[in-house]
């Protein structure tokens, strides 16, 4: 996560949505100490960065942080105050990113296919991440972007938080690699995974009108109620 007090924005990095690079991108832009994917937590006048890396949790801030837990921490006033900002994706495509930045090193769509049904029904927790960005079931963001058009909706973001100033900034791929994306993420799922995947995120597709199809985008203006928290 990253708080801004120069440009008054947070950001909340969910699980699985390219939130590394969007977090790298804002800090290089917006806050002036050096960039690395792996790095301590950071604080001073001009914002604060929160730990990537071993252990992160340990810090007083850290990278996936909840709403919640940033909003206790900034307090109320300048959470409210400043402009909220994450990333949201389709729950059947980040599931099965899950599964491949775990896996590591695929074998074979036949092979990798049953090790996916098999952690689908067996793992303790999928990458759940709804309190990243709401709170009691409350959006809290200002901003949502999608990871299905990420470019597109960061440089938009970009635009606002900057005044105008940065256009559009060339987002890096960060954690990516481990899966053959030319394979539909469909392909990978049997009926009793893709239920369990449904149910678990249910207010996702609720809220954000991702289907398992995966036909057209979601509607953004639907999803940024950007709601106030009571103190």
């Amino acid at each position: 996560m990253l708080v801004s007090h120069t440009a008054q924005f947070i950001f909340l990095k969910s699980l699985k949505t390219g939130g590394t690079s969007v977090e790298l991108a804002l800090q290089k832009l917006f806050l002036p100490q050096s960039v690395m994917r792996k790095q301590l937590y950071f604080e001073d006048e001009t914002g604060i960065v929160g730990a990537r890396g071993e252990a992160p949790s340990q810090e007083n801030y850290w990278h996936h942080m909840t709403a919640l837990e940033v909003y206790r921490k900034l307090g109320y006033r300048t959470f409210n105050r400043y402009r909220r900002i994450s990333i949201v994706r389709n729950p059947f495509d980040k599931v099965l990113s899950q599964f491949f930045f775990r896996l590591r090193q695929p074998e074979g769509f036949a092979a990798d296919k049953g090790k996916f049904n098999a952690y689908v029904r067996t793992a303790k927790r999928l990458p759940v991440d709804r309190n990243i960005y709401s709170i009691k079931k409350i959006i809290c963001c200002t901003h949502l972007m999608f990871y299905e058009r990420l470019q597109e909706d960061f440089n938009a973001v970009l635009r606002e938080l900057s005044g105008g100033e940065h256009r559009e900034a060339e987002l890096g791929r960060h954690k990516a690699g481990f899966r053959d994306k030319s394979i539909p993420y469909q392909d990978y799922y049997d009926p009793d995974s893709r239920d369990l995947v449904a149910k678990a995120f249910d207010f996702e597709l609720e809220n954000f009108g991702y289907s398992f199809a995966g036909k057209g985008l979601p509607a953004a203006a639907a999803a940024a109620s950007g709601q106030q928290i009571a103190g």
